[in-house]
């Protein structure tokens, strides 16, 4: 059956080979932000709505410009819609900007919300099994600006909601304009922004929902050139598909980007890793954020790095898909750092799969890594929202060496640890939060000593993806490089560690000869 409305064709699909999965999964989350132009604290809710999406591909976002902070003056672009204005009617947003997730209510009357709970309500939404499972592909042909889009479900619960209507929606990133709050002028650039509503905004009714059963629906329009004097950009777009119970919660969504033909962009831009080069730094690699903006899968990109006025041409190779973004390492292990104080750095993007692109640049300085004994205290203090962050040691490789943890959440933990670290080693002892909100209020902090109780590192607050400190560990004195072979183990009375003639600790020497706080030291 064929349908058609606002340029849009519907085909109620009686597919035979579904490809959606039938297996339970966890839900998607929908951020639906109500937000505007002239609204001073909207980028706060912007950054909070991009922290989201970073480290978690089952959560999507709306940005719906509408009320009287989205308002346009004579001058400036209008990203109001019809559809917005009348979600903004319905929905009634008390504050700019404020948001809905899944539409869920938790337990109030309104499902709009302020943007310091987006995260935590999204974090409990993403860990519930979905009623219905949902996937969905689209194709764009630029030879006539024509999308189509496909979207596919499989209901999976037992019990299911009567009225339920699925809704398809495309949204733009990359437009730039104004914005308050954002001292940018007009190149603020904006993000996910609702473009239009490929189904009715209140979607199309799902007949009979039930456990064991499929539906899918075809639309095809085409895309304009502009909207309301804002130029469309295919290579930006990106389509959203969610379940919804009437106007009420969205029992799942999920989103993809069009496969391209007769159109074509390369294109990139790269960002501070999530948790970016500060004060020191240390790895034998740069991490950068990297953002594939072409209408292809990134399979190579060119780099250039410099380092303290040296040069070099790295070769990436991976996958990033098309609209996708990843972060990447970048090897450094060949440049002559001499382990300098100060270090220099840039890093820019030169072309993607043999391409030349627009460079994006990044350039800082650091310090090399603290000194500090093998032996070390970390004493660790969490807030009661700790169960979803990572603390851990890492080498300069970058792979973890040990972790502490998990820790509950509700409680306050406290505890000190003793680390025994390999001598003349580097390690990064690192905090890490995956939604990038950091632990605070109240504050998780640590404090980093070595063995004789002298303070390394001191950190208060923990903010955003989370921090890093930079050690290099002290080598014995007088070491030869020399093999040892052990024989039978010999029990030791000292508490004091030894180090074999290697560098390497031994917590239970054998017979040989050993380093002792400095000195060698013979064990027959």
């Amino acid at each position: 059956m064929l349908l058609s409305f606002i340029g849009v064709t519907t085909a109620f699909s009686q597919a035979t080979n579904y490809t959606v999965s039938t297996e339970p999964t966890t839900r998607g989350a929908l951020l639906e932000e109500f937000t505007g132009i002239h609204c001073g604290f909207c980028p706060q809710g912007h950054a909070i709505a991009k922290k989201m999406l970073r480290n978690h591909s089952n959560i999507y976002t709306i940005a719906i410009h509408s009320g009287h902070y989205a308002v346009n003056n004579r001058d400036e672009p209008n990203f109001r819609t019809e559809e917005g204005t009348e979600l903004d009617s319905y929905y009634q947003p008390d504050g700019y900007p404020s948001g809905m997730v899944n539409r869920a209510r938790f337990g109030g009357s309104s499902p709009i919300m302020s943007r310091s709970v987006w995260p935590d309500e999204a974090k409990a939404l993403t860990a519930m099994d979905a009623p219905v499972n949902l996937l969905a592909t689209a194709r764009y042909d630029g030879s006539d600006r024509s999308l189509s889009i496909h979207v596919e479900g499989y209901f999976t619960a037992e019990e299911q909601l009567q009225d339920q209507e699925l809704m398809v929606v495309w949204t733009q990133s990359n437009i730039l304009g104004p914005q308050n709050g954002a001292n940018m002028g007009d190149d603020y650039s904006h993000q996910h922004m609702l473009r239009q509503y490929v189904t009715p905004l209140w979607g199309d009714t799902l007949q009979s929902p039930a456990k064991g059963t499929y539906f899918a629906r075809d639309y095809t329009i085409t895309l304009p050139e502009e909207l309301n004097d804002v130029e469309v950009v295919p290579a930006d777009i990106d389509i959203l598909a969610f379940v919804s119970n009437g106007k009420d919660e969205i029992q799942n969504v999920t989103g993809c980007k069009p496969s391209y033909t007769n159109y074509e962009r390369m294109a990139g831009e790269i960002a501070p890793s999530q948790i970016p080069i500060g004060t020191r730094y240390a790895f034998n690699f740069f991490e950068v954020f990297f953002r594939n903006l072409s209408t292809e899968e990134a399979t190579s990109a060119t780099f250039e790095i410099s380092i303290n006025d040296q040069t070099q041409t790295i070769e990436w190779t991976g996958s990033v898909g098309s609209g996708e973004e990843l972060d990447i390492q970048l090897p450094i292990t060949s440049f002559d750092l001499e382990k300098k104080d100060e270090n220099e750095y840039s890093i820019t993007l030169k072309s993607i799969n043999g391409k030349a692109v627009k460079t994006s640049k990044l350039k800082g300085d650091f310090l090399w890594a603290q000194s500090c004994t093998p032996e070390l205290l970390v004493e660790i203090k969490t807030n009661d929202r700790a169960d979803d962050a990572y603390y851990r040691i890492k080498d300069a490789d970058g792979e973890v060496v040990r972790t502490f943890g998990p820790y509950p959440s509700g409680v306050i933990t406290e505890e000190t640890l003793h680390l025994s670290l390999d001598p003349d080693r580097v390690y990064c002892i690192e905090v890490w939060c995956p939604w990038g909100m950091g632990l605070t209020d109240p504050n998780s902090t640590y404090v980093l000593r070595n063995d004789d109780n002298t303070l390394l590192a001191q950190v208060l607050k923990i903010t955003d993806y989370g921090t890093r400190n930079f050690i290099c560990t002290s080598k014995p004195s007088g070491v030869d490089q020399l093999d040892i072979t052990h024989e039978t183990l010999h029990p030791s009375t000292d508490s004091k560690v030894y180090y074999d003639l290697s560098g390497r600790r031994i917590s239970h020497p054998v017979k040989g000869i050993y380093i002792k706080n400095g000195k060698k030291t013979v064990i027959e």
